[in-house]
Parts: C-alpha cells; sequence; structure tokens
C-alpha cells in the first residue's frame, strides 16, 4: 500500500505526463524567471542578466521548449560601477563641490559602441547587461594632482590622502572578484583639458581613472 507521499509524488508524475508540452514549457520558463528574481531580490546575483534559450541570446518565450537550456549570464559591471563610484566620492576633497560632481562614466557595449555620461546620471538598475567595460573618470583639469598630489618635484597639499583612484579599485577588487578593476595613469575622454603652456603644450593633460571589465 502506497504512503500518503509516494500517492502525491505518483499522481504529480502522471499530472506531469499528461500536461501537454507547451504547458510544460511554460511551467520551466516562469519557474526560471521566479528563481532568478528571487536570486535578485536577495542580492545573490545583479540585476543585469542576458537570457540565452538554446544559445539564442534575448530569445522569446516562444523560443523555448520543454528540452532547451535556459542560461542567465549576469553582469557584475553595473554594481561594481556604483562602489567604484561611491568610493571615489568619500575620498574626493570637497572644496566647492565642484570636483565631485565632476566625476564622468564611459559604458562600452558588446558589439560596438558606447557613451559617456556624467555620474550624476548613472543608475544601476537601468545599465544594459551586454556593458562589456566602464571607465570612471574625472572632468577636472588637476584631477591628476589630486591623485598623485606632486607637480614634478614639489608635493601638493591637500584635505584628502593621495592615490584614490588606485584605493578605490582596490575595493572594488576585492567585493567583486569576477570584475577586472584597474587604475590607470591616463585616459583620454570628449572636451578633455589641453595645456596650453609647458613641454606638452597642446596636449591632453593626463587624467587617471578606474577601469572595469567583466572577467571571460
Amino acid at each position: 500500500m502506497m504512503t500518503p507521499q509516494q500517492f502525491n509524488r505518483a499522481l504529480a508524475i502522471q499530472i506531469e505526463r499528461d500536461l501537454a508540452p507547451a504547458e510544460i514549457t511554460r511551467r520551466f520558463v516562469e519557474g526560471a524567471r521566479r528563481d532568478v528574481q528571487r536570486r535578485i531580490a536577495t542580492g545573490e546575483v545583479p540585476r543585469q542578466f542576458i537570457r540565452y534559450i538554446d544559445g539564442q541570446a534575448h530569445a522569446e518565450d516562444s523560443a523555448a521548449k520543454p528540452e532547451s537550456v535556459i542560461l542567465y549570464r549576469f553582469n557584475a559591471l553595473a554594481e561594481a560601477a556604483r562602489l567604484a563610484l561611491l568610493e571615489l566620492y568619500r575620498r574626493a576633497p570637497v572644496w566647492s563641490g565642484a570636483y565631485r560632481r565632476s566625476f564622468f562614466l564611459g559604458i562600452s557595449r558588446d558589439g560596438g559602441g558606447g557613451r559617456y555620461i556624467p555620474a550624476a546620471d548613472f543608475s544601476p538598475r537601468t545599465m544594459s547587461a551586454d556593458a562589456t567595460e566602464i571607465i570612471i573618470g574625472n572632468t577636472q583639469p588637476y584631477n591628476r594632482k589630486v591623485d598623485v598630489q606632486r607637480e614634478g618635484q614639489r608635493a601638493l597639499k591637500f584635505s584628502v590622502p593621495p592615490n584614490l583612484y588606485g584605493e578605490s579599485a582596490a575595493v572594488v577588487r576585492r567585493r567583486f572578484p569576477a570584475v577586472n578593476v584597474r587604475a590607470v595613469y591616463s585616459v583620454d575622454f570628449p572636451n578633455q583639458y589641453v595645456l596650453k603652456t609647458g613641454p606638452r603644450a597642446g596636449k591632453r593633460v593626463h587624467s587617471p581613472a578606474i577601469i572595469l571589465t567583466a572577467r571571460s
């Protein structure tokens, strides 16, 4: 004689056998979606992802079959960039507030293309999941002076410690091991200040930044 548990299990198996393939597929897709939403809600995975059905990116639910493979590829770049900005803000000198307001992000996407936006316009929730690289820098011409706090052999005095890009990058690297994070000596960006005097006159001012890319 079956136990109640065995009976319920046998009944569930029979119901599954009687379901139409379309209904099986619908339950399969919905189950995967609910599991991802639960993981996002608990902070286990980032909000940004690309869904693949049988290897096809951005596939519609209708592309799924009962035997399909559904893969979610999560992108931690947005959350890593958010933490990098928070660390840079925390370490940046206040003064009039101009330096803190001048951070920007350069966001590159899979397949080419990209854009530069002020940090104030950045939202991790709305960033595309196909982002491949994020550059975080500052448009102020004295950005490098704030970072190294030297001008030639002369030490400069600021209200904050030096190496804000390197220190901020180290924090992000520890928190997001799936993201490549590095502080760089200088990057180029639109409307970058051009030196008017000295041996580098006519050239872009050196401006440090943090570069984030997803590990392959």
